[in-house]
């Protein structure tokens, strides 16, 4: 099974994997940040999972899209090269 297959399904180590979806309190952050940073409508989905890992304690995010998360002032930012 490739890896990507096993990570998804907790083949290898399940524990390490966390879903995370967005509660009334993390749609409230969404709102605040599409307001206070004047984010459009292409910036929807990252600012929704981004609202969700605030709200699940996420601190520290692996992304190839820094600038979307950056100006939200929440995360650490981990560029990922593949």
């Amino acid at each position: 099974m490739p890896f990507t297959a096993r990570w998804r399904t907790g083949g290898d180590s399940g524990s390490s994997v966390v879903r995370v979806f967005p509660d009334g309190e993390a749609v409230t952050d969404f709102l605040a940040w599409l307001s206070r940073h004047r984010l459009g409508r292409k910036r929807l989905p990252d600012t929704l999972l981004a609202a969700g890992f605030r709200r699940a304690g996420v601190k520290r995010l692996i992304t190839n899209n820094e600038r979307d998360f950056a100006v939200l002032g929440w995360f650490e930012i981990v560029t990922f090269r593949g």
